[in-house]
C-alpha cells in the first residue's frame, strides 16, 4: 500500500460507527429525559417517570406483543423496538381502530401507569369506574407508552455501540 492510499484509508470514516452515533444522538433528543406528561379527559395533568421497573416493563411489553398478534399487520415486536418514536406512535394510532387493539393498548397503559389511572378514576364525576379508553384520549394512551420503547431502543443502541467499538487487538 502506498503512503497516499494509507492516508486515504485513515481519513475514510467508519460509516457503521458514524451511523450508530447519529441514531443514538437522535434517540437521545427524542426521548424525554426523566418524565412523561399525561392529561386525562378532565384536564388533569400527571407527570410520571419515563422508566418502569423491569418486571412491570415486561408486563407492558406482553400486552403490546398481544396487540401485535391481534392486529395481523405482520409486524412483530422486534421490528417495533427498532422503530423511531414517531413511527411507533403512528403504528399504534393506525392499529387502535380495532377494539381489541385498543383494549391491549389500554391494558398496557394501565400496567405502566396504575397511579395515573387511579387518579383519573377519582376525578371522574360518576362512581362507576370507567375504562382507560374512557378516561384518556388515544394520543395520551399512546404517548404514555412510546417513551418506554424509545428508552429501550436508545439503551440497546448504546450497548451495541459499546460492543462494536474499536477492538484493542487491532489498535
Amino acid at each position: 500500500m502506498t503512503a497516499e492510499s494509507a492516508e486515504l484509508v485513515e481519513e475514510t470514516p467508519d460509516i457503521g460507527e458514524e451511523a450508530l452515533q447519529q441514531v443514538s444522538s437522535l434517540l437521545q433528543r427524542l426521548i424525554p429525559a426523566d418524565t412523561v406528561e399525561i392529561e386525562d379527559i378532565f384536564g388533569n395533568q400527571y407527570r410520571v417517570r419515563a422508566v418502569l421497573p423491569a418486571r412491570r416493563q415486561v408486563k407492558v411489553l406482553r400486552h403490546l406483543e398481544k396487540l401485535m398478534q391481534i392486529s395481523s399487520t405482520g409486524i412483530d415486536m422486534s421490528e417495533v423496538r427498532q422503530m423511531d418514536v414517531g413511527n411507533i406512535a403512528a403504528l399504534f394510532l393506525s392499529l387502535a381502530e380495532n377494539d381489541d387493539v385498543l383494549d391491549s393498548l389500554c391494558a398496557a397503559f394501565q400496567e405502566a401507569h396504575p397511579k395515573v389511572v387511579e387518579a383519573a378514576h377519582k376525578a371522574q364525576p360518576t362512581e362507576e369506574k370507567a375504562d382507560v379508553a374512557d378516561l384518556f384520549p388515544l394520543e395520551e394512551v399512546i404517548g404514555g407508552l412510546v417513551p418506554f420503547f424509545a428508552r429501550l431502543a436508545s439503551k440497546m443502541m448504546t450497548m451495541v455501540g459499546s460492543m462494536t467499538g474499536p477492538n484493542p487487538a487491532e489498535a
